[in-house]
Protein backbone atom coordinates (compact mmCIF):
# COMPACT_ATOMS: atom_id res chain seq x y z
CA UNK A 1 0.00 0.00 0.00
CA UNK A 2 3.10 2.51 0.82
CA UNK A 3 4.35 1.75 -2.76
CA UNK A 4 0.53 3.03 -4.06
CA UNK A 5 0.82 6.36 -1.78
CA UNK A 6 4.59 7.19 -3.05
CA UNK A 7 3.44 6.44 -6.45
CA UNK A 8 0.72 9.36 -6.47
CA UNK A 9 3.15 11.70 -4.89
CA UNK A 10 5.31 11.39 -7.02
CA UNK A 11 2.86 12.16 -10.36
CA UNK A 12 2.13 15.35 -8.56
CA UNK A 13 5.83 15.69 -7.66
CA UNK A 14 6.07 16.02 -12.06
CA UNK A 15 4.18 18.99 -11.53
CA UNK A 16 6.32 21.05 -9.71
CA UNK A 17 9.09 21.15 -12.70
CA UNK A 18 7.15 22.86 -15.35
CA UNK A 19 8.66 21.80 -18.69
CA UNK A 20 8.24 23.46 -22.34
CA UNK A 21 5.22 20.57 -22.81
CA UNK A 22 3.86 20.90 -19.57
CA UNK A 23 0.23 21.03 -20.27
CA UNK A 24 0.32 18.70 -23.32
CA UNK A 25 2.50 15.97 -21.58
CA UNK A 26 3.56 16.33 -17.89
CA UNK A 27 0.20 17.21 -16.59
CA UNK A 28 -2.09 14.39 -18.61
CA UNK A 29 0.96 11.90 -17.59
CA UNK A 30 0.52 13.21 -13.89
CA UNK A 31 -2.91 13.05 -13.85
CA UNK A 32 -3.83 9.66 -14.70
CA UNK A 33 -0.40 8.48 -12.92
CA UNK A 34 -2.82 10.05 -9.85
CA UNK A 35 -5.81 8.49 -10.91
CA UNK A 36 -4.37 4.77 -11.74
CA UNK A 37 -2.23 5.04 -7.80
CA UNK A 38 -5.91 6.05 -6.24
CA UNK A 39 -7.82 3.18 -7.17
CA UNK A 40 -5.65 0.41 -5.62
CA UNK A 41 -5.44 2.29 -2.38
CA UNK A 42 -9.37 2.89 -1.96
CA UNK A 43 -9.56 -1.27 -2.80
CA UNK A 44 -6.82 -2.53 -0.19
CA UNK A 45 -8.63 0.18 2.42
CA UNK A 46 -11.69 -1.44 2.15
CA UNK A 47 -10.64 -5.60 1.64
CA UNK A 48 -7.45 -5.17 4.18
CA UNK A 49 -9.48 -5.82 7.50
CA UNK A 50 -11.69 -8.16 5.63
CA UNK A 51 -8.37 -10.13 4.62
CA UNK A 52 -6.54 -9.99 8.11
CA UNK A 53 -9.58 -11.65 9.45
CA UNK A 54 -9.44 -14.29 6.86
CA UNK A 55 -5.80 -14.93 7.75
CA UNK A 56 -6.66 -15.14 11.27
CA UNK A 57 -9.03 -17.53 10.70
CA UNK A 58 -7.19 -19.82 8.38
CA UNK A 59 -4.23 -20.09 10.75
CA UNK A 60 -6.80 -21.07 13.66
CA UNK A 61 -7.70 -23.56 11.35
CA UNK A 62 -4.36 -24.77 10.07
CA UNK A 63 -3.93 -25.55 13.67
CA UNK A 64 -6.75 -26.88 14.78
CA UNK A 65 -6.08 -29.30 12.06
CA UNK A 66 -2.67 -30.04 13.29
CA UNK A 67 -3.59 -30.69 16.54
CA UNK A 68 -6.56 -32.85 15.87
CA UNK A 69 -4.22 -35.08 13.21
CA UNK A 70 -1.49 -35.30 16.08
CA UNK A 71 -4.87 -36.75 18.58
CA UNK A 72 -6.15 -39.12 15.80
CA UNK A 73 -4.63 -43.02 17.15
CA UNK A 74 -3.86 -45.24 14.34
CA UNK A 75 -5.32 -48.33 15.38
CA UNK A 76 -3.86 -51.94 13.93
CA UNK A 77 -5.69 -54.72 13.11
CA UNK A 78 -5.16 -57.72 14.79
CA UNK A 79 -3.21 -60.24 13.18
CA UNK A 80 -4.67 -63.60 11.98
CA UNK A 81 -3.20 -66.88 12.98
CA UNK A 82 -2.04 -68.88 10.50
CA UNK A 83 -3.03 -72.04 12.01
CA UNK A 84 -7.20 -71.47 12.30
Amino acid sequence: MFVHYVGTIGSFFVLLFPLPGFWSITFPVALVGAILNIFPIMVLRFNKPRLLLLKKRLLRNQTQNQLSDEKEVIVEEPKKDENS
